[in-house]
C-alpha cells in the first residue's frame, strides 16, 4: 500500500508515474485530456499493487431467476466473508419476497467438484517467457473447432440465400452483400462453432475480462507462483524494480501462510492483484467476435486489450476469413485508455511502422 501511494503521488519524485507520463507525452494532446489519460493510466497500472482483499463499494443487479445461482457462486468460494454476504442478501430478500427464488441453495457433490481451480503448475510450465522474474501476461493460445469451416458452411446452407455455397469463401462473399452497422454482431450461424483461449494475465486484469459474462471462465488460484504484472509501455526503470519488490514480498508472505496451513482460497486475499493467474475463457465464435470488438477499443485497460488482441490475432491466423467477420481494433497499442481519441503509441513515440 505504501508503494501504491508513493507511485500515485503527483509530486516531483522519481517514483511518480504521473510526473513521468506528463513529461513523456506533454505534446500529444490538450492539457485537460492529457491529465485525464494519465489519471486513468496510473489507476489501471497501480491497481495491481493493491491486495485482493481491498474493499470497495459495489452494486449488483440480478434477475430473480439468476439470484440463487449468484448465491451459489458466493458459497462455493467457501469464505466466511461470502457466507456472511449470502446471509445478509437472504435476510434483505425476504423483506421484498425474493425468498421465493432462493428456496433451493443446496450444492451437490457434483457442483463442488466442478468448480475446482485450474492447476497452477500447468501455467508455470506453459509460460516460459520472463523478464527479471516478471512473467509476461500475453501467453495465450486457442483450442478451437478444427472443423469450423465445414460446420459453418453447412449451417449457412440452411438459409435459402446461401443454399449453393461451396466453402467459406462463398459464405464471406455472400455476407458482403449485406450492409453491416458497427454495432451488428456476427450472424447467428457463428454460434455453432466454439472454442476457448488459455492464457495468463494479472488477477486485476482477469477480473476485467471475466465480467464479459457471456462465456465460461476458469482460473488458477491467486498465488505468486506464475509471476507478476508487466507494464510493457515506457515507464521509469524504478517501476520494474517496485513490481519485483511487491512480488518478492508476496512470495515470502505466501510461504508463511502455507507453513501455517492457511486455506488455499483464503491465502489469495493478501496477495497483490498484480500476481499472474492462468485462465480459460470459452465461448462460441459469435461471442468471441463480440468480445474482440468490445475489449480492443482504445478506452480499455491496456493489459486486457493486449490479451484480447492476442486472441484476435490467433483467430485470424487459424481462420483466414476471421478478419472479414471481426470488428476488432488491431492497433498494437495506445498511449492511454481514457483520452477522447485513441492515440497510437507508435505515433506518440515517433516510431515508423
Amino acid at each position: 500500500l505504501d508503494g501504491y501511494v508513493e507511485w500515485m503521488n503527483d509530486e516531483k519524485s522519481e517514483r511518480s508515474l504521473i510526473r513521468y507520463l506528463r513529461e513523456k507525452y506533454a505534446n500529444i494532446t490538450d492539457a485537460v485530456d492529457l491529465e485525464v489519460g494519465i489519471k486513468g493510466e496510473v489507476c489501471d497500472v497501480f491497481g495491481n499493487f493493491l491486495p485482493a482483499a481491498t474493499t470497495t463499494s459495489v452494486g449488483v443487479s440480478v434477475s430473480g431467476e439468476a439470484l440463487p445461482e449468484m448465491l451459489k457462486h458466493l458459497l462455493l468460494d467457501e469464505t466466511n466473508e461470502n457466507a456472511a454476504l449470502v446471509e445478509m442478501i437472504l435476510d434483505e430478500g425476504e423483506k421484498v419476497g425474493a425468498d421465493q427464488f432462493t428456496k433451493h441453495l443446496d450444492i451437490s457433490d457434483w457442483r463442488w467438484a466442478s468448480r475446482q481451480y485450474l492447476d497452477t503448475k500447468n501455467f508455470i510450465r506453459a509460460d516460459s517467457h520472463s523478464l527479471n522474474g516478471l512473467r509476461r501476461s500475453k501467453m495465450i493460445r486457442w483450442v478451437g473447432d478444427k472443423n469450423a469451416d465445414s460446420v459453418l458452411v453447412e449451417a449457412f446452407r440452411g438459409i435459402e440465400e446461401f443454399a449453393d455455397v461451396r466453402d467459406m469463401k462463398d459464405v464471406i462473399e455472400r455476407l458482403g452483400l449485406h450492409q453491416r452497422d458497427n454495432h451488428d454482431k456476427a450472424w447467428n450461424q457463428f454460434e455453432l462453432s466454439a472454442g476457448f483461449f488459455v492464457g495468463a494475465m494479472s488477477f486485476r486484469g482477469w477480473r476485467d475480462l471475466h465480467r464479459m459474462g457471456f462465456s465460461t471462465h476458469f482460473r488458477t488460484l491467486l498465488t505468486p507462483d506464475i509471476g507478476f504484472y508487466k507494464y510493457d509501455k515506457p515507464a521509469p526503470l524504478q517501476f520494474l524494480k517496485a513490481c519485483a519488490e511487491v512480488h518478492d514480498e508476496d512470495s515470502v508472505l505466501y510461504r508463511e501462510m502455507a507453513a501455517k496451513d492457511i486455506d488455499l482460497v483464503v491465502r489469495q486475499y493478501p496477495m497483490a492483484l498484480g500476481n499472474i493467474v492462468g485462465f480459460q475463457i470459452g465461448a462460441n465464435l459469435l461471442q468471441h467476435e463480440f468480445v474482440g470488438w468490445q475489449r480492443t477499443k482504445f478506452n480499455v485497460n491496456h493489459e486486457v486489450r493486449e490479451v484480447t488482441l492476442g486472441g484476435e490475432l490467433i483467430l485470424r491466423d487459424v481462420y483466414w476469413w476471421w478478419k472479414h467477420i471481426s470488428r476488432a481494433d488491431t492497433v498494437p497499442a495506445y498511449v492511454f485508455a481514457r483520452t477522447k481519441e485513441g492515440i497510437p503509441l507508435k505515433d506518440a513515440l515517433g516510431v515508423v511502422s
